[in-house]
């Protein structure tokens, strides 16, 4: 063993080296999964609000056993949830809470495979007790002319989601 003279104190070139490969080793386990936060887009940011709350939606309405309703209002350019069977104050309080999309996205429209009677400028997608939705294809846009189709199916969990402007398969 190796005696320092008290004004010798310091690590060897080795334990610096054995230091730095372990940083490095776990960088290269830590970046790969961050990837994905770190360069996020408002595209990314809008499709992951979707799919996350359909799916948390679904799971809600079973876990509760109340209906949750989606609400896609066009007009206002804005996702919020609700409850069936809130008071207007309620309505009002989530509405306000609700998830305004980013500038560069819109709403274009929301179609369903049946006509609906919607009011043009907001449209809803209720989610039922029983683990079911309404079927509905959300359509948005960003300022780069990039289209995408949300598609919420009745008994598939995740959302689709798939580029451009697309229809109920006939």
């Amino acid at each position: 063993m190796r005696h320092l003279k008290p004004d010798q104190n310091g690590f060897t070139l080795i334990e610096l080296i054995v230091v730095i490969v372990l940083i490095g080793m776990m960088f290269s386990f830590a970046l790969p999964k961050m990837d994905g936060f770190l360069y996020l887009d408002n595209r990314d940011r809008v499709s992951r609000w979707v799919i996350l709350n359909v799916e948390r939606l679904k799971h809600l309405a079973v876990q509760k056993q109340v209906p949750q309703i989606l609400h896609v209002d066009i007009k206002e350019n804005m996702f919020w949830v609700s409850e069936q069977g809130m008071d207007e104050a309620a309505l009002e309080k989530a509405r306000d809470g609700g998830y305004k999309l980013p500038e560069d996205i819109r709403l274009v429209d929301i179609i369903y495979p049946a006509p609906t009677v919607k009011d043009g400028e907001r449209s809803d997608i209720v989610f039922y007790t029983r683990g079911y939705s309404d079927h509905a294809i959300i359509h948005m846009q960003n300022d780069d002319d990039d289209k995408m189709s949300f598609m919420v199916e009745p008994f598939l969990p995740p959302v689709g989601l798939k580029e451009g402007f697309v229809l109920f398969e006939e």
